[in-house]
């Protein structure tokens, strides 16, 4: 099928008509009075979002050769979102500002190789001064702001997230959960689940028990493969039973000779004990690992040297507490390898910087996550899909962005964080490579977009606020638009995670660099079966006959 071609000053047109349609789109969203946006969906009932990387996601504009730059610069800003969790939006629009910059440079007669060049010089810098600029513990109260601010200032939210972020820390996970009817809110959690609970026919539950088993003091025994038969080594029983200790046992099934004999122990009160299946999840050498290293538990397979004739309690690993219930068994204050551990997790966190599918990237998180031992659950409560949908969008970005902020640190919000960079090397010429000079001046002017993009959405002027914030010294004096007033961001919570601003700055230059100083584009025309040809070159499959009705 032939291509649509678009070459030199057409090309860049279409480019700057895209991003533009693109930006217009999107940064409706953006600051406090931004506004909500209804998509209309093939299948199921509209939705109703404020969360620009959603908005992006569904753009598709009727130009092909449009439409490939849109989607080229929603990939660059999605990264954003894939990497920091927020900042489509400031991506969309920094993409859009830097590109007419280039444009008017690639006029004005600068050379290509210069405009690439000083951008990156640029873009390092700022990304430096972002990094100075930064507050890098930020408090609960921190935290809570910056989950209320990802939510649209919905306060009840950003608490809860805040406060899940806040117990959970930069080492454990947070889950979100959705729950019809419910009030939002969060549990803490000490220690690992594991999603997989006692068999459905209640074999081990005593008469004090309802729908959980509870034990304390608890060995735990981790097998491999199936767990065929204990008459071989009945003395780990009896040095339990002595010991005081319970017993949970995590196998890949159990045959129905040692289901009974356990049965029969733990009926006769010899030692209190219950028996799990591994979940889907942990099918892999990793995850079964992990949980030996989580338990201090050998595990039990001649692979690994520990048969079961010759286990001892020393190949058992503890907890302080067990519970399980039919779906679920939670593992409380459980004895950790330490320095395993810590060996393990700087191989996963090796792992996350390869480049890695997004489902492989997931899996590798929840590991990360597991290995680290202790978490949050959030319960989202919703009466109609639709709220679930808007809140659901809200809870994510506010989870990814509270994440951000409790690894890297925070800036002041609105805006204020790039003006404050570009202040910084503006005040400091004399270290910008005369070659330089006129495209830092351009990408400096661009970082006054996001705003501009606010103060725009709030039918507001930006000038004056412009003026006020560069000439005072503290990094997070800024234009509260809520309250609107001059303020210490930081004190009042218009505080934005580091990571969020550094990747959209970073991908809104990358991207732009490339179309930038890109003269050809080259677009599938919309589908029309009667251009279809073979590629040159092709022969009908089978030689020797005619066959030429192909």
């Amino acid at each position: 099928m032939s291509k649509i071609i678009s070459f030199n000053k057409n090309a860049q047109g279409k480019i700057l008509s895209s991003v533009k349609k693109l930006t217009d789109a999107v940064s409706v969203t953006m600051g406090p009075e931004g506004k909500n946006v209804v998509i209309e969906k093939l299948v199921g009932a509209p939705i109703i979002t404020k969360d620009g990387v959603t908005v992006a996601r569904e753009l598709v504009l009727d130009d092909p050769t449009e439409n490939v730059i849109c989607k080229l610069v929603k990939e660059a800003a999605g990264r954003t979102a894939s990497v920091a969790g927020d900042g489509t939006t400031t991506a969309t629009v920094l993409t859009d500002e830097i590109l007419n910059k280039v444009a008017s440079l690639m006029e004005s007669g600068e050379k290509p190789i210069i405009i690439r060049d000083g951008l990156s010089w640029t873009c390092n810098k700022l990304l430096k001064n972002l990094d100075s600029i930064a507050f890098k513990n930020p408090t609960k109260e921190d935290l809570i702001n910056i989950a209320t601010i990802s939510t649209n200032n919905d306060k009840k939210l950003g608490e809860v997230v805040g406060t899940a972020y806040h117990y959970a820390g930069k080492d454990g996970t947070v889950v979100a959960e959705a729950h019809y009817g419910v009030e939002t809110s969060v549990k803490e959690l000490d220690g690992v689940t594991i999603k997989n609970g006692y068999d459905k026919n209640y074999a081990f539950l005593n008469k004090k028990d309802t729908q959980e088993i509870v034990l304390d003091n608890c060995a735990i025994l981790l097998v491999r493969k199936k767990l065929e038969s204990i008459s071989d080594n009945l003395k780990i029983f009896e040095d339990l039973n002595t010991s005081g200790k319970s017993l949970l046992i995590v196998s890949e099934g159990i045959s129905q000779e040692a289901k009974d004999e356990l049965i029969s122990l733990n009926k006769d009160n010899k030692i209190r004990l219950c028996i799990i299946n591994y979940p889907p999840a942990f099918c892999n050498y990793d995850a079964k690992e992990d949980l030996s290293i989580l338990t201090s538990a050998n595990m039990c397979s001649p692979h690994d040297g520990v048969s079961f004739e010759t286990l001892t309690l020393e190949d058992l690993g503890f907890a302080q507490k067990v519970v399980i219930d039919r779906f679920s068994t939670q593992i409380f204050k459980p004895s950790i390898m330490e320095i395993k551990r810590a060996s393990k997790l700087v191989n996963y966190e090796h792992d996350m910087q390869q480049p890695i599918s997004d489902t492989d990237r997931i899996k590798v998180k929840e590991r990360i996550s597991f290995l680290k031992c202790v978490g949050a659950l959030i319960s989202v409560g919703y009466e109609t899909e639709v709220e679930l949908r808007e809140k659901g969008d809200r809870i994510e970005d506010a989870l990814h962005a509270t994440y951000a902020a409790i690894t890297e640190g925070i800036l002041p919000g609105g805006g204020v964080a790039l003006i404050k960079a570009a202040d910084m090397l503006m005040k400091d010429q004399d270290s910008i490579p005369k070659k330089y000079i006129t495209v830092a001046h351009a990408l400096a002017s661009a970082c006054t977009r996001p705003l501009r993009q606010i103060m725009f959405n709030a039918s507001e002027t930006w000038e004056d606020k412009y003026e006020q914030i560069v000439k005072n010294e503290n990094d997070f004096y800024g234009y509260n638009l809520v309250d609107g007033e001059y303020q210490d961001l930081l004190k009042t919570g218009v505080v934005d995670p580091l990571k969020v601003t550094q990747s959209a700055l970073k991908n809104a230059v990358s991207i732009s660099v490339t179309l930038g100083t890109t003269a050809l584009i080259m677009a599938e025309r919309p589908d029309d079966p009667s251009e279809h040809q073979m590629p040159a070159g092709w022969r009908p499959p089978e030689q020797g006959k005619l066959n030429h009705k192909y």
